[in-house]
């Protein structure tokens, strides 16, 4: 809100608002998109790559010179977050059936969501703006560092969340275990490839393509090259459907029943409350 040189105490909640607004924003839009590619390459591929993309955006956020740029980044930091999602799926996945153990871990995990949101902006007042709030500090030795912390005085709370980031992404390579069998995903390193050729396809058809595709390299026209990839996809995403033995479902099939349209709408309205009092204070 700094970056806004017309904000005041009368107006200063209304862009604060629209900052959060973004970030949720971008969560809505892509939320989907991250459940196809969790269950397409594996819930491990999708927290490390938001964490990796969390990272990236925090440190942005850190540099943005003016309050729309910092709009987009937020955007497009809210488009990265699928932690969230992905770990109630793996929670779910490495319980295998006890829900004794599902819930208590899924508790767990919504606890340290909570302790995250009460600590970070502890930690986080007391990095921002380190030039106005820490004037014992000789600045003056260190006019470098001054005038660079002046002219982005919340960069030092984004470095530590992308350091935290960087920690989380060892900790699940190392330390959590794919739940999906090795004939359930397509590897990670086909992840980039297939989007690239998703691209390809969407622009030679003149529509969006929403189903993974599958990458091969085949030589022939570009026709050729087109079908054999789409029939490689196919039989993919047959061999996985057969060998998981759950049918498919789109977002209409999930709100036509009733016990899930109740729990959407109840989670709906207990996040906009809860959002909405922690942006009023």
């Amino acid at each position: 809100v700094e970056l806004i040189e017309s904000a005041n105490e009368d107006n200063a909640g209304s862009y604060a608002g629209l900052l959060a607004s973004c970030f949720h924003f971008g969560i809505v839009v892509t939320a989907v998109s991250w459940g196809k590619v969790a269950d397409a390459y594996g819930r491990k591929t999708v927290l490390i790559s938001s964490l990796g993309l969390g990272c990236f955006f925090s440190i942005l956020f850190g540099f943005a010179p003016s309050f729309g740029c910092a709009l987009i980044i937020r955007f497009c930091l809210g488009m990265s977050m699928a932690i969230v999602g992905t770990l109630k799926t793996l929670v779910s996945d490495l319980a295998n059936g006890n829900e004794q153990l599902e819930a208590k871990v899924m508790s767990m995990v919504l606890g340290m969501w909570a302790w995250g949101f009460l600590v970070a902006p502890l930690i986080s007042g007391q990095l921002a703006e380190p030039v106005k709030q820490y004037r014992g500090i000789d600045w003056e030795s260190h006019s470098g560092a001054k005038a660079f912390l002046e002219r982005f005085p919340f960069l030092l709370p984004n470095v530590l969340g992308s350091m935290l980031c960087l920690v989380a992404i060892a900790l699940t390579h190392f330390c959590i275990q794919e739940p999906l069998h090795d004939n359930e995903y397509r590897h990670p390193s086909r992840l980039m490839h297939d989007i690239i050729t998703c691209l390809r396809q969407t622009t030679r058809n003149g529509r969006k393509q929403y189903e993974s595709v599958s990458v091969t390299n085949i030589e022939g026209s570009p026709e050729n090259e087109q079908l054999e990839e789409q029939n490689k996809s196919q039989e993919f995403e047959q061999s996985t459907d057969d060998s998981s033995g759950v049918e498919r479902m789109s977002m209409v099939d999930l709100f036509s029943r009733p016990q899930t349209r109740s729990c959407l709408l109840i989670y709906w309205g207990n996040s906009f409350v809860t959002l909405a009092i922690d942006e009023m204070f």
